[in-house]
């Protein structure tokens, strides 16, 4: 299997934009951050980390945001970044 992209992001500090992929994520920090509002049987999960820019080096401090039923079953994912230059 390839690359898995989630998202694009923009760097802070060049501005172009970039692909963040499954295998950039820091699976081992998974945070499950409890029930969500609207069901009890799906959980939100996150991950606070930095991710490169392959074009300037900068490291970007980012979030990435999944909702499923459990670690291994997400509905949604997402990575946000956390700061703009």
């Amino acid at each position: 299997m390839g690359r898995q992209v989630i998202n694009q992001i923009e760097c802070a500090k060049c501005h172009k934009l970039f692909d963040v992929a499954t295998e950039d994520i820091e699976w081992n920090h998974l945070n499950d951050a409890g029930e969500t509002e609207d069901d009890s049987t799906i959980h939100d999960f996150n991950v606070f980390q930095t991710v490169e820019c392959p074009y300037c080096g900068r490291e970007n401090k980012v979030v990435m945001h999944a909702i499923g039923k459990s670690a291994a079953e997400f509905d949604s994912i997402k990575v946000i970044p956390l700061e703009i230059d």
